[in-house]
């Protein structure tokens, strides 16, 4: 499967503003998205399948799900910059839900923090951490 997305990844089209999205709810970030490391460098790898869309709506949708799990209730919107080497398969094709357009990044991605947290807050006024 990972190597279909790496090769699916060449053909697909990268999206127009160079951002995809990813939203992730009841989870608590390492403190390493937080905290530079000794390089200057926050962020962290996803060991799974990185799902992502274009569709900013879809990803603070998942963001805002409540989760049952113990712990902080804190929901996040990543905003990935995607371009001509690190952009992710396009899955549209094979999606029941074709205008989500998905983009899916192999294991082992690595997702760098570049800007600086701020919050928001959702039309259902739930507060969503966003991670440039």
């Amino acid at each position: 499967i990972t190597s279909a997305i790496t090769k699916l990844s060449r053909v697909s089209s990268i999206p127009s503003n160079h951002l995809v999205y990813r939203g992730m709810h009841s989870r608590k970030l390492p403190e390493a998205f937080r905290s530079p490391d000794q390089y200057g460098i926050r962020g962290g790898v996803e060991y799974g399948m990185l799902s992502t869309t274009t569709e900013r709506r879809v990803a603070l949708q998942y963001s805002t799900k409540g989760g049952k799990g113990k712990g902080p209730k804190v929901s996040y919107l990543f905003e990935i910059q995607v371009g001509a080497i690190d952009r992710g398969a396009s899955l549209r094709f094979l999606s029941q839900y074709q205008q989500e357009e998905e983009f899916t990044f192999s294991p082992l991605s690595n997702l760098e923090v570049v800007g600086s947290w701020r919050a928001e807050q959702t039309a259902g006024k739930q507060l969503v951490i966003v991670v440039p």
